[in-house]
């Protein structure tokens, strides 16, 4: 199978459920090219659900229908906002976080030891900090996580019982910081490429 061919058959099981599970149209008018355009776009956007989480988006979808029958497709934003309620998208499938980075910012959060609450402010904001107050509280989030991180590790290291739930903190803050580094790896390779 071709990349293509994946694509369409992801696509393709979404359509089918949507089509069949809700039965909108688009209003006249609306150009067909322009109509599988949509469908596509909001189909390629809920292909990470689980079968199970795209029939629960097109349950909470039914009534949901615009126009003053209700008949026509909602907006891409209802769809992508319902899905996120079912089943949040993992940030690394989630458009610009990956070039964000791979970018000099997120080589500068690595740098300067905020990666990890950088990561999980995108994980809840879905955008990066930009004002002020985010940034504070982006950086007053890696210092206390900082800290922990050094106690929970020194714990570890000397064998010593963790305190409170540091040892699963530890595993939970490990693996954010993969995931999150793995990102940063790749903007790197791909800027050596």
């Amino acid at each position: 199978m071709t990349g293509s061919d994946t694509i369409e058959t992801k696509r393709g099981r979404v359509r089918d459920a949507l089509v069949a599970g809700l039965g909108f149209r688009f209003p006249k008018g609306v150009k067909p090219e322009d109509a599988k355009r949509k469908l596509d776009r909001i189909c390629d956007d809920l292909v990470y659900l689980s079968p199970e989480n795209l029939r629960r988006v097109i349950g909470a979808l039914r009534t949901k229908g615009e126009g003053t029958a209700k008949c026509f497709w909602p907006d891409r934003a209802t769809f992508l906002a319902f899905a996120e309620i079912a089943q949040p998208r993992a940030l690394e499938d989630t458009p610009g976080v990956a070039s964000w980075f791979a970018s000099a910012a997120g080589r500068e959060a690595l740098a300067e030891d905020r990666l990890v609450s950088e990561f999980l402010f995108w994980e809840r904001m879905k955008r990066p900090p930009q004002s002020k107050g985010d940034k504070l509280r982006v950086t007053e989030d890696a210092r206390e996580m900082a800290a922990r991180l050094r106690r929970a590790r020194a714990d570890r290291e000397a064998g010593r019982a963790p305190f409170m739930d540091d040892a699963e903190w530890l595993t939970w803050y490990e693996g954010l910081e993969a995931r999150a580094r793995a990102l940063v790896e790749a903007g790197k390779r791909g800027a050596a490429a």
